[in-house]
């Protein structure tokens, strides 16, 4: 269903194309025939958009969302979670991240949150089936431990035989490096360090 061409357009169209110059498209309204789309799209494929073209395309989008964003969002959040998870995503780490804000973040915070941190806890996960090691109960809220503690023995803190997974409550309970107790007892010099 096409609308048809009024007089003003059928009179423009005999014309010329110079005789409707600073007059309306003769066109506007009416549909594209899927042929004279695909003749349209074959014409301009190949020459590039001037600058003025490419900003004023720019300055059209800009403040609007895009539709299939916006009505999909869900769905395209769960794909895009789906295609990033547990892969590095170096572009948008230091400097390139959006939040940067000039390498303030202590050291131990460097580290802790590190890829190789996330990789290494991970492994330990995965190396004990996700079932911590004191109660044996499988799943929860699970922690990845650090036999030797991390703040005494630095060159330890991603050596996997350096970890054990445990739930939460035995990580309170037993880890003797739960909450600086690591300290204190090396301060005191009770720590008994498990291999």
């Amino acid at each position: 269903m096409h609308k048809k061409a009024t007089a003003k357009q059928l009179e423009c169209l005999a014309l010329g194309r110079l005789a409707c110059i600073g007059r309306p498209s003769p066109f506007k309204g009416v549909p594209r025939t899927p042929e004279d789309r695909v003749k349209i799209s074959q014409a301009k494929k190949g020459k590039p958009l001037t600058l003025a073209h490419r900003e004023a395309l720019s300055l059209a989008k800009k403040g609007k969302p895009i539709k299939h964003f916006v009505e999909n969002r869900a769905e395209v959040s769960r794909k895009m979670g789906l295609a990033f998870k547990g892969k590095p995503q170096p572009n948008l780490r230091g400097p390139n991240h959006w939040n940067w804000q000039g390498g303030k973040t202590a050291a131990n915070a460097q580290v802790r949150n590190s890829l190789g941190m996330k990789q290494w806890r991970r492994a330990v996960f995965e190396r004990d089936d996700y079932t911590c090691q004191i109660c044996h109960e499988r799943g929860g809220r699970l922690v990845a431990d650090h036999i030797k503690p991390f703040s005494l023995f630095p060159e330890l803190r991603l050596e996997l035989s350096n970890g054990r997974t445990l739930c939460k409550e035995c990580d309170i309970k037993h880890s003797g490096t739960y909450a600086g107790k690591a300290i204190q007892a090396f301060m005191n010099k009770q720590l008994v360090l498990v291999n």
